[in-house]
């Protein structure tokens, strides 16, 4: 935030994690927006809730092949990833999974941009 005070550039948005009065957790989008008026420095925010498209990330298909889901890395960054896995029966009865992982994170995020800029053209 410091940096927006400064007129340096800083997050667009960031997600929080939060735990409303009946104990429910939510997922929030928070957007904040420096303003000064005269010798004020005032910050105006927003924020929404995403849980259900976090969790539309991870659902599994129908045939339980591919799944899509959020991971967090080892450094605590935030990854989307998918994962398709195929079960294959050996001659002797044992069943081996296959699988393959894609990072979808900068595919959805450049998504994401891409429909904003388009957006705000005129």
């Amino acid at each position: 935030m410091n940096k927006r005070i400064r007129g340096e550039p800083g997050k667009e948005a960031f997600v929080l994690d939060v735990i409303d009065k009946k104990g429910m957790h939510h997922c929030m989008e928070i957007r904040r927006r420096v303003v000064q008026q005269g010798d004020k420095i005032m910050i105006y925010g927003i924020g929404r809730d995403i849980t259900e498209k976090r969790k539309q990330l991870e659902i599994i298909s129908s045939d339980g092949s591919l799944q899509r889901l959020e991971i967090v890395c080892k450094n605590g960054e935030h990854r989307i990833v998918e994962i398709r896995t195929k079960g294959i029966k050996n001659d002797d009865g044992t069943i081996e999974v296959f699988g393959m992982a894609k990072d979808l994170t900068e595919n959805i995020l450049l998504t994401g941009l891409l429909m904003r800029i388009n957006w705000l053209k005129p």
